[in-house]
């Protein structure tokens, strides 16, 4: 696995990037980004990478919120019995 300092996408500071293709998070703003390693010197001995990083959005959670119920809501018979 390698290892970079890059420039984080959204807040501008200098962070630890890991080689994977899952998102991570910025140790400054905890933001997610992404890494994208290509390779520039594809016909010499030794590999040299470019690091480029984009930001990711957060999941939104798209499920709906409980409704809240008031005293009205419910009847005499369900608080005090029959």
């Amino acid at each position: 696995m390698m290892y970079k300092q890059i420039e984080c996408p959204t807040c501008g500071n200098v962070t630890t990037a890991k080689s994977i293709h899952e998102p991570q998070k910025c140790q400054w703003c905890r933001r997610l980004f992404k890494v994208t390693i290509t390779k520039r010197n594809t016909n010499g001995k030794k590999g040299k990478f470019s690091w480029s990083a984009e930001p990711v959005d957060f999941e939104e959670d798209h499920q709906p919120r409980p409704r809240i119920r008031s005293l009205s809501d419910y009847r005499n018979e369900d608080i005090y019995g029959k």
